[in-house]
């Protein structure tokens, strides 16, 4: 879990930093985070 809020914040902050809207900068790291939280089988 705090491996995933470190590498959504990372992906948020470089977004804004590129020019990114700030919903387009919440929005762009959601699938990444969203999928590394999945449990395998």
């Amino acid at each position: 879990m705090i491996a995933a809020v470190v590498s959504f914040r990372h992906m948020h902050e470089l977004a804004l930093a590129h020019g990114e809207s700030p919903l387009a900068a919440a929005l762009i790291p959601l699938p990444v985070v969203l999928w590394s939280g999945r449990t395998r089988r």
